[in-house]
């Protein structure tokens, strides 16, 4: 044997994938934190509301 690569030749970024250290799972997850969201809120009628988590903001879109 040599003085190989460890990590049993999973590419570059190593077993976990890049970007993540070699270690797996969700390492960055803390950095993105709270995560925020678009709802979008359709009724029968047609009329749909589009909500922003991250500043609250809501509108709301009626038939024409």
């Amino acid at each position: 044997m040599g003085q190989g690569r460890q990590g049993g030749g999973a590419g570059p970024a190593g077993p976990g994938g890049a970007g993540r250290g070699g270690r797996g799972g969700m390492m960055g997850a803390a950095a993105h934190t709270p995560a925020h969201y678009i709802r979008i809120s359709a009724r029968e009628d047609g009329t749909f509301t589009v909500t922003n988590s991250r500043n609250g903001f809501e509108k709301t879109y009626v038939k024409q």
